[in-house]
């Protein structure tokens, strides 16, 4: 074999090591921006459960706006809508649980055969991904 035809295999295989991991980079984005449409959605169906449910469960919805959108801190969010920090904790984790009911319906939408620890596992994973878990 020739040392140009060995220059030119090294260089495949460097090729070859490249778009692997660009393939892994495009992977992880791809599933980044599934994970954001997701999430997206989730917003949109607790969103429309607030609706149903009434003012309490709209106000839930704000105060998880204000603490995730904003950076508000509980505090500040008690302050602002006149309730005491307690109840505000109490509020937010709360909202939060009802955020992840949420984005669980929507997975399990897009997975209708998927049992409730997959679902469970692929929120954890999208968090992960999006870096909120």
């Amino acid at each position: 074999m020739r040392a140009r035809e060995r220059g030119r295999m090294a260089a495949d295989a460097s090729d070859l090591d490249t778009l692997v991991a660009k393939g892994d980079r495009l992977s992880v984005m791809f599933d980044r921006q599934w994970a954001r449409a997701v999430v997206h959605e989730a917003r949109r169906v607790q969103t429309e459960h607030a609706k149903d449910l009434g003012e309490l469960a709209l106000r839930r919805l704000e105060m998880l706006r204000l603490r995730f959108e904003e950076d508000w801190m509980p505090r500040r969010i008690a302050e602002q809508m006149q309730l005491s920090a307690e109840v505000v904790s109490q509020e937010l984790l709360r909202a939060k649980n009802e955020f992840l009911a949420a984005l669980g319906e929507v997975i399990a939408f897009h997975h209708p055969d998927a049992s409730a620890r997959w679902i469970e596992d692929e929120v954890k994973r999208i968090l992960d991904l999006l870096g909120q878990a």
